[in-house]
């Protein structure tokens, strides 16, 4: 341990097995560093300090990438949706927005100050390859020289299956269904890290995002969990 702090590295006891996010600030090399270590540690003892001064127990903004299981939290919000409409968890699917500053979406805004009536609004999601265009309310090519965008709050609304696959959006411009991962690079060829699936409205082809390998993370920095 203390010759892996001596050369700012993380020990290897300190690194369990798992992928977890961590948000801006980081680095963004493929190994993370002790700094990432100790940003990540910070944030999430801070997310979870403010659960002291919640009324009812929930954040209004759910930081998903500072837990070392956000699955955790979209399961819950599923068997909730599915024990209080007394149906299965399969029949259960996410129906997503993406908030717009109006909305009080905005990363700079700090978002939401309550939570919804329904779901949860989650941050800190970033897109690969692409970005948001937040007067527009759509997909947009990345710039080149931004591999990663924020993405504005979004809220998780669950709802049945069925009502999910005749729904239309309020802009009208079609939808891609973008796959939400943990983390980037080569961790995204596994299954089991992909979290959710984000409804996403573009004014391109559809298949046009999935050729160009577009996808959503909730880190940016590649880092396993610990």
């Amino acid at each position: 341990v203390a010759e892996a702090l001596s050369l700012g590295r993380i020990p290897p006891r300190w690194m369990p097995d798992g992928i977890v996010g961590a948000s801006g600030g980081m680095s963004s090399g493929d190994e993370p560093d002790l700094a990432d270590w100790r940003y990540l540690l910070q944030a999430r003892l801070e997310f979870l300090r403010g659960f002291r001064d919640l009324p009812n127990g929930q954040p209004p903004v759910w930081e998903l990438w500072v837990l070392a299981y956000p699955r955790a939290v979209l399961s819950a919000v599923v068997r909730s949706f599915a024990l209080d409409n007394a149906i299965s968890t399969s029949s259960v699917a996410f129906r997503t927005a993406v908030m717009s500053p109006q909305d009080g979406g905005g990363r700079d805004e700090g978002a939401t100050t309550c939570p919804p009536s329904s779901g949860i609004y989650v941050g800190g999601i970033y897109l690969q390859g692409a970005r948001w265009d937040v007067g527009m309310s759509c997909l947009e090519e990345a710039e080149k020289d931004r591999a990663h965008n924020a993405l504005p709050t979004v809220w998780f609304l669950p709802t049945h299956k069925g009502a999910l696959a005749g729904s239309g959006t309020l802009t009208g411009l079609p939808v891609w269904d973008c796959p939400l991962y943990s983390v980037p690079g080569h961790a995204m060829a596994h299954e089991d890290r992909e979290l959710a699936v984000l409804r996403l409205e573009t004014r391109r082809s559809p298949d046009a995002w999935t050729r160009a390998d577009v996808v959503a993370v909730l880190s940016v920095s590649g880092m396993a969990s610990w």
